[in-house]
């Protein structure tokens, strides 16, 4: 029995986001100066987060949607 065609395609594209974030992920803690964050833990970190935010929310948004999508399908 193979899987219906949206479950695929959902699990692709979650797959596909995935891989892009934690790539992201990976280069934002090979580039943390631990002088900033010995200095300023908290805001440092503040910061960090927030640019990472910043730069995906769209694909935040679009996972929140296809999560919606597939529930609204199944």
């Amino acid at each position: 029995m193979s899987l219906p065609k949206h479950i695929v395609g959902y699990h692709n594209r979650k797959e596909e986001m995935i891989l892009e974030l934690r790539d992201d992920t990976e280069n934002i803690l090979n580039a943390i100066d631990l002088d900033d964050l010995l200095n300023d833990p908290n805001g440092y970190l503040t910061l960090l987060g927030t640019a990472f935010l910043d730069k995906h929310q769209d694909k935040f948004t679009k996972a929140f949607n296809m999560g919606v999508s597939l529930g609204e399908k199944m």
